[in-house]
């Protein structure tokens, strides 16, 4: 059994209920995999009779981030669709990474997908479970940036022309914490090593964490970004 969160603020409680009733009880999860993501699933589970959870990888088929995704599907109930990331894209075309010339042309010549955001996956979902007015929930907090603080206070956490709203904006980070451990739910494997989940473009960041404890998905990382590891050459270098 999974225990849902006791916590509430009433900006967030007004929020999802409104939400709730203009979604008409059914909703999409952007899940990210993330602590935020897992606990506005929790706080959406108090509001809506259906949630929609997908999920939009950086880099296909990382062991540790599809191997929770099984476990949260299992628990929940619930299928996670699984999705390409816009970012994905977006590195490629700009040749992240990329060694050679040869593999920068082959790269223009054969991944040839159009250029598209998480607006454009959001309205692709709608077409596709024919829920033209359905709202996104997205797990985001308001205490990651000051740019983010502000926004909240000034839209209530919710984007009207998008249709996208935030659960869990304004909870104090033990609160979210403490709704995590008490719903009896294990968070991603990466949290043992870092403070975020990962997942996405290779970064200096994390790639240690990733050669460390995830060597499996550290090469599959390589295969995608070829050059990715000389930015922990330079960083090593600099420091």
């Amino acid at each position: 059994m999974v225990n849902l969160p006791l916590f509430t603020t009433t900006a967030t409680d007004e929020l999802c209920k409104e939400v709730a009733k203009k979604s008409h009880g059914v909703c999409f999860l952007m899940f990210s995999h993330g602590k935020d993501s897992l606990c506005a699933w929790l706080q959406l589970r108090k509001y809506f009779q259906r949630i929609i959870p997908f999920h939009c990888a950086s880099i296909p088929g990382y062991r540790f981030a599809t191997e929770y995704l099984n476990y949260i599907e299992t628990v929940l109930d619930t299928r996670i669709l699984r999705l390409m990331g816009e970012d994905l894209k977006m590195a490629l075309v700009h040749h992240v990474y990329q060694e050679t010339p040869w593999d920068c042309d082959d790269i223009d010549t054969t991944f040839n997908v159009p250029d598209y955001t998480k607006l454009d996956v959001l309205e692709y979902l709608r077409m596709k479970f024919n829920l033209p007015r359905a709202w996104c929930a997205v797990g985001i907090s308001q205490n990651d940036s000051i740019d983010r603080l502000i926004s909240c206070r000034k839209t209530g956490g919710k984007n009207e022309s998008h249709r996208t709203f935030y659960p869990c904006f304004d909870w104090p980070r033990e609160e979210l914490l403490t709704a995590l451990w008490n719903s009896g739910l294990e968070v991603a494997p990466e949290y043992k090593y870092t403070k975020r989940s990962m997942g996405g473009v290779p970064s200096a960041t994390y790639n240690k964490v990733m050669m460390a404890h995830f060597p499996q998905d550290w090469e599959l990382a390589k295969k995608w970004y070829p050059l990715a590891e000389v930015k922990n050459i330079r960083e090593a270098m600099n420091s």
